[in-house]
């Protein structure tokens, strides 16, 4: 989708990034992607606060933006109520 998310950011403060989600045998093969041991393939997230591994704290960024997980690539957060209240306005979820 064509979401400009870097002048996003400041507003959402990446809330997908925390997520849970399984990652693709694609996404493995690429060996870019850290996963939960515990939890085979799901992605492995910061302890402190729940944030994926890759999410650099402070700036929201991704560490690995050009070989995120293919479930990154393609998802859309525009209708997602667990992100914004309303898209178009600018207006995060609480």
């Amino acid at each position: 989708p064509q979401i400009d998310c870097e002048a996003r950011l400041p507003l959402c403060k990446a809330r997908c990034c925390t997520f849970t989600f399984a990652l693709s045998a694609q996404d493995l093969d690429e060996g870019a992607v850290r996963w939960e041991y515990s939890r085979p393939y799901q992605i492995r997230r910061r302890k402190e606060d729940g944030y994926c591994v890759h999410n650099r704290a402070g700036t929201c960024q991704c560490m690995i933006y050009s070989q995120r997980p293919s479930i990154c690539r393609t998802y859309d957060c525009r209708e997602d109520k667990r992100v914004w209240v309303d898209f178009e306005n600018r207006i995060p979820a609480p």
